[in-house]
């Protein structure tokens, strides 16, 4: 025969606490208006309760969500019917049940095959449209895991989302700020040359043509890293083994105007161990390295280049021999766009951000760690090569 419950496509129950209802009064005296606590001290009791109520009906959706194929296999005493998977939901329906109130609601987590776990709204209601007498107590329990799991999903991409807002605008005030100084020295001296050509001496003309070149080629400069690091976020590469002698000398010899403008002193690892990589990536990482090595090293700098194997990783570094870098600031080298300092900093913020996008992408982790009046060494990681067993 058809019942009230059968319609409706959620797992419904329907239970009679008529019997359980004056040990609950008992307990109210009992536990000293604190019912909550007292049932979470004495599980026994939890148990003595729920032996007292009896489930008198089920709906379809119940029958299958259990996988039973008739009612009477869910039918009858609470205490052997799932009442551990919802202890703390029948706990709280007890309380507001001796509270008074007809109808709540609580979320549980319930464990399911395979270890994972399983989220359930239990709902109820107390009919008193009869005796009073808490005979008929509808109890609703939905499964809303995949709307929890939705809810995980987007509340993750929100906080991306956010944080890709706040990398943007930090991008933004960082980019122009970095093209507004080299911009504002070409149109200065263009303007002085083009006023006063007849009147500046040639060694005059000459030095600001050498300022407007050198602008010109920091610009470039910001707009290659840019180029770099939108590549950086959407190329899809394949790593290879990475000859990593020639790639430091490769490094080393786009910076050669460098090293010997500052007499730099440098010394190079004899022999590298074996990783994967993306070969332009991991030469730019050296390059933005040793360069920073050399603008905030000694005078002259000293720089070392070197590697040490840990296992599945292998450690790449440079350290510099100079002033150093106070700890409360190395988590902050590597975040987009950022500087230490405006005086000290010469470049223009993204290359340690590109530094990490490069290695991160890679599957490896970067890093400093420094001493005041030491120096600093700057690492990243790349996975070591996985060489292939010869088959049988």
């Amino acid at each position: 025969m058809a019942t009230p419950l059968d319609p409706i496509p959620i797992p419904l129950w329907e239970l009679d606490f008529s019997a359980a209802r004056p040990f609950l009064n008992q307990l109210c005296r009992t536990a000293n208006a604190d019912l909550a606590l007292y049932l979470q001290n004495h599980p026994q009791v939890v148990a003595e309760c729920a032996r007292r109520v009896q489930v008198t009906d089920v709906n379809p959706a119940a029958l299958r969500t259990y996988g039973a194929g008739r009612k009477d296999e869910l039918l009858g005493s609470l205490e052997n019917r799932h009442r551990k998977a919802f202890h703390d939901a029948f706990l709280l329906l007890l309380v507001a049940l001796a509270d008074g109130r007809t109808r709540s609601e609580t979320q549980v987590l319930v464990p399911a095959a395979g270890g994972e776990e399983r989220h359930l709204l239990v709902r109820w209601a107390a009919m008193l449209d009869g005796a009073g007498d808490w005979s008929r107590v509808v109890v609703a329990i939905v499964d809303v895991s995949e709307f929890k799991r939705a809810e995980s999903v987007l509340l993750r991409r929100t906080g991306e989302m956010q944080e890709r807002i706040e990398e943007l605008d930090e991008f933004a005030h960082t980019v122009a700020h970095d093209l507004k100084n080299p911009l504002t020295t070409i149109v200065g001296f263009a303007e002085a040359i083009d006023d006063h050509f007849d009147a500046l001496p040639p060694d005059q003309i000459h030095e600001y043509l050498h300022a407007i070149a050198w602008s010109g080629r920091k610009m470039t400069s910001i707009i290659q890293e840019l180029l770099l690091l939108a590549s950086v976020r959407k190329a899809e590469i394949q790593t290879v083994p990475l000859d990593m002698a020639r790639i430091v000398s490769q490094a080393l010899q786009r910076l050669v105007y460098l090293l010997e403008k500052n007499q730099v002193e440098i010394a190079v690892a004899e022999s590298w161990p074996l990783v994967q990589g993306y070969p332009p990536w991991v030469e730019e990482v050296w390059v933005n390295y040793i360069s920073n090595a050399v603008k905030y090293g000694g005078q002259p700098p000293r720089v070392e280049l070197g590697a040490t194997s840990q296992g599945s990783v292998v450690r790449f570094w440079v350290r510099d021999d100079g002033p150093g870098i106070a700890p409360d600031l190395w988590s902050q080298l590597f975040k987009p766009f950022s500087r230490l300092d405006h005086v000290r900093a010469e470049g223009h913020g993204l290359g340690l951000s590109i530094v990490r996008h490069i290695v991160e992408k890679l599957g490896g982790q970067v890093g400093v760690h420094s001493e005041i009046g030491v120096g600093s060494t700057f690492y990243f990681t790349l996975p070591v090569l996985q060489l292939e067993e010869d088959s049988p």
